[in-house]
């Protein structure tokens, strides 16, 4: 039998109930109101990507853990209350740098997800499937059902970059007010999108879902401005959301332009940081890393520039393992000879790491404030 074809896919994916109720979302809009009033934290973490092998009950119940305790952290350091959304239940795609790969001699397409074709190193492998489609929808909703089931997460908000169009647009379904996305509460338009024009950003516009930009270091002031103006035409708190991921290096001379073209328009945005994606650097074998100390560098810029523009921080967006995996390791341990795990796609933080990080960023704020 042969694979099915998109438009089979997607026919099936109208005719589902979706994943996330539109009372569900409008519940998470609500707290990041008051994130964008002051009143609250937010904390975004979870898997680079998702995959198809891992997603365990046990597997997700180890990443839940892990936000709560983040959260945790977060809420007695800074003595706010902190809204979570895990990074799952749909990243199950993810933009490359490069569309080949090569290994010993031979070039293939690139893994884009388990959600569009496989990682294995063999041409039938890397072909896009439609099927997948429907795999990584089933996978989600048993995702999002085991984390609603935890007796701390009963709201289990979700979210994951709105990358794979054509599954995004199967699960948009009607509401009084127009139109909701039900594969996320959460959806956020990534670097390599994030542009007037873009595909993406057209598609997300007309949706009532709270909305995430991230911000890179190519991104143009002028830009930002008018993609958080397009999408937020009434300028409403908790419909926008901006992660700045810059990077250590360029963060001081990038964001404050950024953030003061922002305040110069008068625009309704929640401030988070993604230390995390401006962070990765190659060793001499071409491998992805990520070191502690840039992170954590980044984050304290961050919370530094929002303290000197008189705004409260409002969160971290963090690529998080709920098991102990090594893929980031600190500037001693790299220059001492210690070669970090390689994930899938990007390094993630262990549980320890990222603990430390939520304690990090909640005592910057606390100093700053």
């Amino acid at each position: 039998m042969g694979r099915p074809t998109v438009a089979e896919v997607t026919k099936r994916l109208r005719d589902t109930s979706g994943i996330v109720s539109q009372t569900n979302t409008d519940e998470l809009w609500g707290e990041l109101k008051e994130v964008f009033e002051g009143s609250r934290l937010c904390l975004i973490a979870g898997d680079c990507a998702e995959t198809f092998f891992e997603n365990t009950r046990l597997a997700v119940s180890k990443k839940q853990d892990v936000l709560k305790a983040m959260s945790d952290v977060m809420a007695e350091e800074s003595g706010l209350p902190v809204t979570y959304i895990g990074r799952m239940a749909g990243q199950y795609s993810k933009p490359r740098s490069q569309a080949m790969e090569t290994r010993q001699g031979s070039t293939l397409p690139s893994y884009l997800g388990d959600g569009i074709n496989d990682q294995a190193f063999t041409k039938e492998a890397r072909i896009p499937d439609p099927g997948r489609m429907w795999q990584m929808y089933q996978q989600s909703l048993l995702t999002h059902g085991w984390l609603k089931s935890e007796p701390h997460n009963q709201n289990a908000f979700i979210g994951h970059e709105a990358l794979l169009l054509e599954y995004e647009d199967a699960l948009v379904r009607e509401c009084a007010e127009g139109w909701y996305s039900s594969s996320a509460n959460f959806l956020w338009v990534g670097d390599r999108t994030r542009y007037l024009g873009s595909a993406h950003i057209e598609f997300l516009k007309n949706l009532r879902n709270p909305l995430g930009i991230k911000v890179g270091p190519n991104t143009s002031a002028t830009e930002l401005v008018e993609i958080i103006r397009y999408l937020n035409p009434e300028n409403l708190g908790g419909r926008v959301t901006l992660m700045l991921r810059l990077g250590r290096e360029h963060f001081s001379d990038l964001a404050a332009n950024l953030v003061d073209a922002v305040l110069d328009a008068s625009l309704s945005v929640v401030w988070m940081v993604d230390p995390m994606h401006g962070n990765t650097r190659r060793n001499d074998n071409g491998d992805k890393i990520r070191v502690i100390e840039d992170i954590e560098e980044e984050t304290k810029a961050f919370c530094s520039l929002m303290s000197a523009r008189n705004i409260r921080g409002a969160g971290l967006h963090l690529e998080v393992s709920g098991s102990v995996v090594g893929e980031i390791l600190s500037i001693k341990d790299i220059e001492s000879g210690t070669i970090p795990n390689q994930s899938l796609v990007d390094p993630r933080l262990d549980p320890a790491q990222a603990v430390d990080l939520a304690r990090l960023f909640s005592s910057q704020l606390s100093h700053h404030v």
